[in-house]
């Protein structure tokens, strides 16, 4: 009766993983199939998204030409023509977030958009803010090093004083 109960244990834990592995291959496989499904809906738009860059770049191109036959309202500014190349990584400073010269009323543009002495100006500023920044992070590290080197050598001078010690303590032991 003994035996027959631990076979029945047995065979009942043996098709509980049987049935936790089959469970964890279906929800493998239904992954994959709506992995495989994400990524061909996504490559069916990409085309479509493609060209609506390349008509952009030439609405672009045609404002540009406009504007340099002073066919356009004054200070007009062409827009930015957006790269296609990267067009799907959506990076925070990518072209499609700039909308420059896409409002219908521009009196003058900011320094900060038009004038690339400031636009300059303002990377140099970040730049700075990035080495102040490192700079505190360097002095936080040496005193860290100063502070590892200062134990370091009151361990060595204890330990010469120790081995001192021994020393004439070896030495003034009779033979």
């Amino acid at each position: 009766q003994a035996l027959k109960t631990r076979i029945r244990e047995r065979l009942r834990q043996r098709k509980f993983e049987i049935e936790k592995l089959e469970r964890s291959y279906r929800q493998a496989v239904n992954e994959r199939k709506l992995n495989s499904h994400v990524d061909a809906a996504i490559q069916r738009r990409n085309p479509t998204i493609r060209k609506l860059v390349s008509t952009y770049n030439n609405l672009c191109a045609d404002l540009s030409a406009l504007i340099r036959q002073r066919r356009s309202p004054p200070n007009a500014i062409p827009p930015n023509p957006i790269s296609p190349t990267g067009i799907f990584d959506l990076d925070i400073d990518a072209d499609i977030w700039e909308d420059i010269g896409l409002d219908d009323v521009v009196p003058e543009p900011p320094d900060w958009l038009a004038d690339e002495v400031t636009r300059a100006a303002i990377r140099l500023l970040l730049e700075i803010d990035r080495c102040n920044e490192e700079e505190s992070r360097v002095k936080v590290e040496r005193c860290a090093l100063q502070e590892w080197a200062m134990r370091e050598w009151d361990g060595l001078q204890r330990a010469r004083a120790h081995a001192s010690e021994f020393w004439t303590h070896l030495t003034n032991i009779p033979c």
